[in-house]
């Protein structure tokens, strides 16, 4: 009866420890949010993608650029898309919304 409680309450840990190390994300989504782009890839390196190009004072401005999060990966079952972070800009290059997405823009 014990072997089963210890081994019961071993299952439950385990399924404890895998989910919550599940959603968490290198990136501080707080700190981002008010940050210029310059400033976040001062910190964090260049984006991985952006949706429009580098405006002439060095800022994205009303576009949405992305960090990688985890690397997409290939495996005997298929390919695990990338999961990157998305930031979005506005007009004055001031990061207003990020929002966890998977895999590459475009079709």
């Amino acid at each position: 009866m014990n072997t089963k409680k210890f081994i019961t309450f071993l299952l439950i840990f385990s399924l404890l420890l895998l989910f919550s190390s599940c959603n968490k994300t290198p990136y501080d989504t707080e700190w981002i949010i008010g940050k210029t782009s310059a400033e976040i890839e001062e910190r964090y390196g260049e984006f991985y993608q952006c949706s429009m190009p580098v405006s002439e004072d060095g800022l994205y401005r009303n576009c949405r650029c992305s960090l990688v999060i985890k690397e997409s990966r290939t495996g005997f079952l298929g390919t695990d898309p990338a999961e990157v972070l998305s930031i979005s800009f506005d007009e004055n290059g001031i990061a207003y919304k990020t929002s966890e997405e998977l895999g590459d823009w475009g079709g």
